[in-house]
């Protein structure tokens, strides 16, 4: 489990791998399975406008949560990311406020407008892909 217990040669804002990485420890150190469930997002998947630096600690977390998926597997742990899409946070505020830039943001994104822009907490998706009947689907992250 090199995931688990090496981060060398990684900088920047690692608290994500960190808390994944302790809360892992427990759980195979009590030998029982779990969920860990990472918030990704859309800038994951793709570039984002202005944003250089978020978008890639996104696909950073991305590879994180593929990397522990697949060492922690066999230890009955499932490792997630959800990748909610827009929201309206304090963050996003200067994009609303740049009618150009958020209509460039929004022509890139799938789905404007549903759950993630009008529900930022998703409870119920997160219950799910938490859930121990999850371990009976196989789906990935793509």
């Amino acid at each position: 489990m090199s995931t688990v217990n090496n981060l060398s040669g990684c900088d920047g804002d690692d608290r994500p791998f960190f808390l994944a990485q302790a809360f892992a420890r427990v759980l195979v150190q009590d030998d029982r399975g779990g969920s860990i469930i990472n918030m990704a997002s859309l800038n994951s998947f793709q570039g984002g406008i202005e944003v250089p630096a978020y978008t890639a600690s996104k696909h950073w977390l991305l590879g994180v949560t593929r990397a522990m998926a697949n060492e922690l597997s066999r230890k009955g742990i499932r490792v997630n990311a959800i990748a909610p899409g827009y929201m309206s946070t304090q963050f996003t505020a200067a994009h609303r406020e740049d009618p150009a830039r958020y209509d460039a943001m929004i022509a890139q994104m799938p789905m404007v407008g549903t759950l993630a822009a009008s529900r930022p907490e998703c409870p119920a998706e997160y219950r799910f892909i938490g859930c121990p009947a999850r371990d009976r689907q196989r789906r990935t992250v793509r």
